[in-house]
């Protein structure tokens, strides 16, 4: 059987943090790499978060109603800050 589920952000973020934090602990990044890169991968994770649900919305998948996905997500997470 194929596993066609998409890796979702909260994911992905895990992922990308758990390996740099092992770059930290093998000293091959110094703390303010790892803080400036953690800081980056924070970003991305939220925009990678609100196309997922933008997409989820448009396609039907949680949201059927006919406020704007963009709506949704800054009532629900408050926006890009």
């Amino acid at each position: 059987m194929t596993n066609n589920k998409q890796q979702t952000a909260v994911e992905w973020f895990h992922q990308k943090t758990w390996a740099l934090k092992i770059q930290l602990e093998k000293g091959e990044i110094s703390i303010g790499e790892y803080a400036n890169t953690y800081a980056t991968l924070y970003e991305q994770a939220k925009e990678m978060e609100k196309e997922q649900i933008r997409k989820a919305y448009c396609d039907g998948e949680y949201y059927k109603d006919t406020k704007l996905s963009t709506d949704y997500y800054n009532e629900t997470y408050g926006g890009l800050k």
